[in-house]
Protein backbone atom coordinates (compact mmCIF):
# COMPACT_ATOMS: atom_id res chain seq x y z
CA UNK A 1 0.00 0.00 0.00
CA UNK A 2 3.01 2.26 0.98
CA UNK A 3 4.39 1.73 -2.34
CA UNK A 4 1.85 2.36 -4.45
CA UNK A 5 0.85 5.79 -2.69
CA UNK A 6 4.14 6.95 -3.29
CA UNK A 7 4.57 5.73 -6.98
CA UNK A 8 0.97 7.18 -7.44
CA UNK A 9 2.26 10.25 -5.60
CA UNK A 10 5.47 10.53 -7.97
CA UNK A 11 3.18 10.09 -11.10
CA UNK A 12 0.80 13.05 -10.29
CA UNK A 13 4.23 15.12 -9.32
CA UNK A 14 5.24 14.36 -12.61
CA UNK A 15 2.10 15.19 -14.43
CA UNK A 16 2.38 18.67 -12.54
CA UNK A 17 6.02 19.37 -13.28
CA UNK A 18 5.90 18.25 -16.98
CA UNK A 19 2.78 20.58 -17.21
CA UNK A 20 4.79 23.63 -15.51
CA UNK A 21 8.09 22.84 -16.84
CA UNK A 22 8.00 24.05 -19.85
CA UNK A 23 6.22 27.52 -18.42
CA UNK A 24 9.45 27.76 -16.00
CA UNK A 25 11.96 27.63 -18.98
CA UNK A 26 10.05 29.87 -21.54
CA UNK A 27 10.60 32.56 -18.50
CA UNK A 28 13.88 31.56 -18.00
CA UNK A 29 14.52 32.07 -21.62
CA UNK A 30 12.59 35.50 -21.56
CA UNK A 31 15.17 36.57 -18.85
CA UNK A 32 18.31 35.32 -20.75
CA UNK A 33 16.75 37.03 -23.58
CA UNK A 34 16.61 40.32 -21.52
CA UNK A 35 19.47 40.16 -20.18
CA UNK A 36 21.51 39.74 -23.23
CA UNK A 37 19.64 42.74 -24.88
CA UNK A 38 20.53 45.44 -21.28
CA UNK A 39 24.05 44.16 -21.66
CA UNK A 40 24.79 44.71 -25.68
CA UNK A 41 23.12 48.63 -25.19
CA UNK A 42 25.18 48.63 -21.61
CA UNK A 43 28.09 47.72 -23.61
CA UNK A 44 27.21 50.27 -26.04
CA UNK A 45 26.74 53.14 -23.70
CA UNK A 46 29.67 53.01 -22.37
CA UNK A 47 32.33 50.55 -22.41
CA UNK A 48 34.76 51.93 -20.03
CA UNK A 49 32.47 51.31 -16.97
CA UNK A 50 31.60 47.92 -18.09
CA UNK A 51 33.70 46.43 -15.02
CA UNK A 52 32.25 48.45 -12.47
CA UNK A 53 28.45 48.06 -13.36
CA UNK A 54 27.96 44.32 -14.81
CA UNK A 55 27.88 42.96 -11.22
CA UNK A 56 25.21 45.69 -10.89
CA UNK A 57 23.90 44.44 -13.91
CA UNK A 58 23.23 40.71 -13.09
CA UNK A 59 22.28 41.24 -9.56
CA UNK A 60 19.47 42.01 -11.23
CA UNK A 61 18.18 38.67 -12.27
CA UNK A 62 20.31 36.55 -9.61
CA UNK A 63 18.63 33.45 -11.15
CA UNK A 64 20.71 33.61 -14.57
CA UNK A 65 23.68 31.20 -14.41
CA UNK A 66 22.11 29.12 -11.04
CA UNK A 67 19.64 27.18 -13.12
CA UNK A 68 21.74 24.04 -12.96
CA UNK A 69 22.48 24.47 -9.32
CA UNK A 70 18.73 24.69 -8.73
CA UNK A 71 17.98 21.21 -9.96
CA UNK A 72 21.17 19.90 -8.34
CA UNK A 73 19.63 21.33 -5.17
CA UNK A 74 15.73 19.83 -5.94
CA UNK A 75 16.95 16.49 -6.82
CA UNK A 76 19.43 16.45 -3.77
CA UNK A 77 16.79 17.31 -1.32
CA UNK A 78 14.13 14.80 -2.69
CA UNK A 79 16.60 12.02 -2.79
CA UNK A 80 17.58 12.67 0.61
CA UNK A 81 14.21 13.35 1.98
CA UNK A 82 12.75 10.26 0.59
CA UNK A 83 14.76 8.11 2.81
CA UNK A 84 15.93 10.23 5.58
CA UNK A 85 13.72 7.82 7.93
CA UNK A 86 16.35 4.89 7.13
CA UNK A 87 19.00 6.13 9.19
CA UNK A 88 16.93 5.02 12.35
CA UNK A 89 16.45 1.34 10.93
CA UNK A 90 18.54 -1.94 12.08
CA UNK A 91 20.41 -4.40 10.51
CA UNK A 92 17.76 -6.28 8.60
CA UNK A 93 17.39 -9.56 6.26
CA UNK A 94 20.74 -9.85 4.50
CA UNK A 95 21.85 -7.48 6.44
CA UNK A 96 22.45 -10.08 9.48
CA UNK A 97 24.45 -12.34 7.32
CA UNK A 98 27.02 -9.58 5.42
CA UNK A 99 27.39 -7.47 8.71
CA UNK A 100 26.63 -8.97 12.32
CA UNK A 101 27.74 -12.60 10.84
CA UNK A 102 30.73 -11.69 8.81
CA UNK A 103 33.96 -12.16 10.34
CA UNK A 104 35.79 -10.52 7.64
CA UNK A 105 33.71 -6.99 9.33
CA UNK A 106 35.82 -7.78 12.23
CA UNK A 107 39.21 -4.89 12.50
CA UNK A 108 41.53 -7.87 13.64
CA UNK A 109 41.14 -10.02 10.46
CA UNK A 110 43.44 -9.42 8.29
CA UNK A 111 42.53 -7.37 5.39
CA UNK A 112 43.74 -9.42 2.86
CA UNK A 113 41.28 -12.02 3.70
CA UNK A 114 38.51 -10.21 1.91
CA UNK A 115 39.90 -10.45 -1.27
CA UNK A 116 39.56 -14.28 -0.86
CA UNK A 117 36.25 -14.66 0.79
CA UNK A 118 32.71 -13.92 -0.49
CA UNK A 119 30.67 -11.26 0.12
CA UNK A 120 29.17 -13.02 2.99
CA UNK A 121 32.23 -13.74 4.56
CA UNK A 122 32.72 -17.15 3.30
CA UNK A 123 35.76 -18.71 1.67
CA UNK A 124 35.46 -18.79 -2.24
CA UNK A 125 36.88 -22.05 -1.94
CA UNK A 126 34.33 -23.37 0.10
CA UNK A 127 31.20 -25.52 -1.23
CA UNK A 128 29.31 -23.34 0.56
CA UNK A 129 30.57 -20.03 -0.50
CA UNK A 130 27.89 -17.90 -2.50
CA UNK A 131 30.69 -16.79 -4.70
CA UNK A 132 29.19 -13.54 -5.13
CA UNK A 133 32.67 -11.31 -4.52
CA UNK A 134 32.33 -7.67 -3.78
CA UNK A 135 35.62 -6.91 -1.77
CA UNK A 136 35.52 -2.96 -2.41
CA UNK A 137 32.04 -3.34 -0.74
CA UNK A 138 33.22 -5.30 1.87
CA UNK A 139 35.92 -2.39 2.48
CA UNK A 140 33.63 -0.02 3.16
CA UNK A 141 31.87 -1.88 5.82
CA UNK A 142 34.98 -1.94 7.22
CA UNK A 143 35.60 1.78 7.38
CA UNK A 144 32.13 2.03 8.92
CA UNK A 145 32.96 0.17 11.54
CA UNK A 146 36.37 1.54 12.40
CA UNK A 147 34.64 4.69 12.70
CA UNK A 148 31.49 4.50 14.82
CA UNK A 149 34.00 1.68 16.91
CA UNK A 150 31.94 -0.95 16.64
CA UNK A 151 28.53 -2.37 14.25
CA UNK A 152 26.08 0.84 14.75
CA UNK A 153 23.79 1.05 11.96
CA UNK A 154 22.84 4.56 12.11
CA UNK A 155 26.27 5.38 10.40
CA UNK A 156 25.71 2.30 7.83
CA UNK A 157 22.56 3.63 6.62
CA UNK A 158 23.65 7.51 6.84
CA UNK A 159 25.74 6.10 4.55
CA UNK A 160 23.55 4.37 1.59
CA UNK A 161 21.91 7.54 2.17
CA UNK A 162 24.69 9.73 0.72
CA UNK A 163 25.38 7.42 -2.07
CA UNK A 164 22.07 7.74 -3.30
CA UNK A 165 22.54 11.44 -3.10
CA UNK A 166 25.88 10.85 -5.48
CA UNK A 167 23.93 8.62 -7.83
CA UNK A 168 21.09 10.62 -8.56
CA UNK A 169 23.08 13.70 -9.16
CA UNK A 170 25.41 11.13 -11.25
CA UNK A 171 22.40 10.08 -13.29
CA UNK A 172 21.49 13.67 -13.69
CA UNK A 173 25.08 14.49 -15.33
CA UNK A 174 24.71 11.47 -17.74
CA UNK A 175 20.83 12.39 -19.07
CA UNK A 176 22.23 15.95 -19.45
CA UNK A 177 25.27 13.95 -21.36
CA UNK A 178 22.88 11.82 -23.37
CA UNK A 179 20.23 14.25 -24.43
CA UNK A 180 22.53 16.67 -25.60
CA UNK A 181 22.44 19.30 -23.16
CA UNK A 182 24.81 22.57 -24.10
CA UNK A 183 26.93 24.97 -22.87
CA UNK A 184 24.43 27.20 -22.33
CA UNK A 185 21.83 25.33 -20.88
CA UNK A 186 23.44 22.84 -19.05
CA UNK A 187 20.11 21.12 -17.70
CA UNK A 188 17.11 19.68 -19.53
CA UNK A 189 13.38 19.63 -18.68
CA UNK A 190 13.88 15.95 -19.92
CA UNK A 191 17.00 15.48 -18.20
CA UNK A 192 15.74 16.92 -14.71
CA UNK A 193 12.52 14.72 -14.80
CA UNK A 194 14.54 11.74 -15.73
CA UNK A 195 16.60 12.89 -12.51
CA UNK A 196 14.07 13.62 -10.33
CA UNK A 197 12.14 10.24 -11.16
CA UNK A 198 15.18 8.54 -10.26
CA UNK A 199 15.73 10.25 -7.08
CA UNK A 200 12.69 9.87 -4.90
CA UNK A 201 11.05 6.56 -7.12
CA UNK A 202 10.17 3.36 -4.73
CA UNK A 203 12.25 0.88 -6.69
CA UNK A 204 15.49 1.97 -5.06
CA UNK A 205 13.99 1.57 -1.23
CA UNK A 206 15.75 -2.37 -0.88
CA UNK A 207 18.95 -1.05 -2.54
CA UNK A 208 19.07 2.27 -0.49
CA UNK A 209 17.28 0.89 3.36
CA UNK A 210 18.67 -2.01 3.06
CA UNK A 211 22.84 -2.32 4.53
CA UNK A 212 24.05 -4.63 1.80
CA UNK A 213 22.38 -2.14 -0.86
CA UNK A 214 25.51 -0.52 -1.17
CA UNK A 215 26.82 -2.65 -3.62
CA UNK A 216 24.43 -1.57 -5.78
CA UNK A 217 24.66 1.82 -5.09
CA UNK A 218 28.82 2.26 -5.63
CA UNK A 219 28.52 -0.13 -8.18
CA UNK A 220 25.98 2.36 -10.11
CA UNK A 221 28.28 5.55 -9.08
CA UNK A 222 31.51 4.37 -10.74
CA UNK A 223 29.01 3.27 -13.79
CA UNK A 224 27.59 6.67 -13.86
CA UNK A 225 31.11 8.27 -13.68
CA UNK A 226 32.48 5.48 -16.40
CA UNK A 227 29.62 6.99 -18.57
CA UNK A 228 30.83 10.64 -18.20
CA UNK A 229 34.64 10.00 -18.82
CA UNK A 230 33.81 7.90 -21.75
CA UNK A 231 31.43 10.77 -23.52
CA UNK A 232 34.36 13.24 -23.07
CA UNK A 233 36.97 11.04 -24.78
CA UNK A 234 34.55 10.46 -27.51
CA UNK A 235 34.24 14.55 -27.38
CA UNK A 236 38.40 14.94 -27.34
CA UNK A 237 39.12 16.09 -30.80
CA UNK A 238 42.43 14.89 -31.35
CA UNK A 239 44.53 11.83 -29.74
CA UNK A 240 46.39 13.36 -26.52
CA UNK A 241 48.23 11.98 -23.84
CA UNK A 242 44.96 13.29 -21.35
CA UNK A 243 43.17 11.08 -23.99
CA UNK A 244 44.68 8.19 -22.95
CA UNK A 245 44.57 9.21 -18.97
CA UNK A 246 41.04 8.92 -19.26
CA UNK A 247 40.65 5.91 -21.23
CA UNK A 248 42.65 4.35 -18.31
CA UNK A 249 40.72 6.39 -15.77
CA UNK A 250 37.42 4.28 -17.76
CA UNK A 251 39.02 0.76 -17.20
CA UNK A 252 40.43 1.68 -13.65
CA UNK A 253 36.65 2.41 -12.60
CA UNK A 254 34.52 0.02 -14.53
CA UNK A 255 36.78 -2.52 -12.80
CA UNK A 256 35.90 -0.78 -9.37
CA UNK A 257 32.09 -1.65 -10.45
CA UNK A 258 32.46 -4.91 -11.19
CA UNK A 259 34.38 -5.15 -7.68
CA UNK A 260 31.65 -3.45 -5.99
CA UNK A 261 28.93 -5.63 -7.33
CA UNK A 262 29.32 -8.21 -10.05
CA UNK A 263 27.07 -6.06 -12.84
CA UNK A 264 29.08 -3.51 -12.80
CA UNK A 265 31.18 -4.75 -15.78
CA UNK A 266 28.19 -4.59 -18.01
CA UNK A 267 29.18 -0.63 -18.25
CA UNK A 268 31.72 -2.10 -21.10
CA UNK A 269 28.79 -2.80 -22.84
CA UNK A 270 27.34 0.55 -22.49
CA UNK A 271 30.29 2.66 -23.73
CA UNK A 272 30.56 0.46 -26.78
CA UNK A 273 27.06 0.75 -27.38
CA UNK A 274 27.54 4.58 -26.85
CA UNK A 275 30.79 4.06 -29.45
Amino acid sequence: TVRRATTITIVLLSIALAINYREVEKMYERMVTQRDRDLECFNRSNEEKDKNNLDCLKLHVPFIGNFHFACRLIIAAFALICYVNSVHGEFVFDDTEAILSNRDLNLETPLADVFNDDFWGTKLSSKQSHKSYRPLTVITFRWNVWFAGGLQPFGFHLVNILLHVAASLLYLEVCNKLLGACRKRRTTSCAFLAAFLFSVHPVHVENVASVVGRAELLSAICYFIVILMYIKCCDAENCSMLMILWLLSVAALSGCAMLFKEQGISVLGICIAYE
